[in-house]
């Protein structure tokens, strides 16, 4: 969640960069409007040392709006809200958790998800990213019931390693969870992020 604070992304850039990354995944919410294009400039020059020569993998976010200068700015795989790649060893499913039609949260977005995860039950690493968070502790937003009660028993069937959120400003990391239970190890559940 860059936005309104691209004095700190400008920051974290300039210690990302300095750590050589391979992938940038971002879980959302670049910027405040995202229908207004000045605002995806200041996001791409303060970015600019970075996103320049790292690839980045972007999550939609509920500021992003669904507005059609997100979709002018990123150019992702797919449909571009519900998507997946293989990074090495690792299968990277995105989701958008903020569609126009709500509906399909428990739809076309729940199918894509399990049929894509299906699809890759054999990779090594199953890491889905999504912006609100299924488990999260803050007082800002905190944990979507919606999501979780849609989507962890898909995580949990298909054995996802890791979700990466944003959303609440903050940063939180779960036990590892399945069946809305703490596990002993993360070979038991999966891992929630809040970045």
């Amino acid at each position: 969640d860059s936005r309104s604070g691209y004095d700190v992304w400008s920051a974290l850039v300039g210690e990302l960069d300095a750590r050589s990354p391979d992938l940038i995944l971002f879980s959302g919410d670049a910027v405040m409007f995202g229908h207004v294009q000045t605002e995806w400039e200041t996001f791409f020059e303060q970015g600019a040392s970075l996103l320049t020569k790292v690839p980045m993998v972007a999550a939609h976010g509920n500021h992003e709006a669904n507005s059609v200068t997100y979709y002018s700015q990123v150019a992702l795989p797919g449909d571009e809200e519900n998507y997946s790649l293989d990074y090495g060893h690792a299968h990277v499913t995105v989701l958008n958790d903020t569609p126009l039609n709500t509906s399909d949260l428990s739809g076309k977005i729940a199918d894509f998800l399990s049929a894509d995860l299906a699809a890759n039950a054999s990779a090594p690493w199953k890491f889905v990213m999504h912006h609100r968070p299924t488990y999260s502790s803050s007082t800002s937003h905190g944990s979507d019931e919606t999501l979780r009660a849609l989507w962890a028993p898909i995580f949990d069937a298909n054995d996802v390693d890791l979700v990466l959120n944003g959303h609440d400003h903050n940063y939180e990391r779960s036990k590892p969870m399945k069946g809305n239970a703490a596990q002993a190890s993360p070979a038991d559940g999966t891992v929630y992020l809040v970045t």
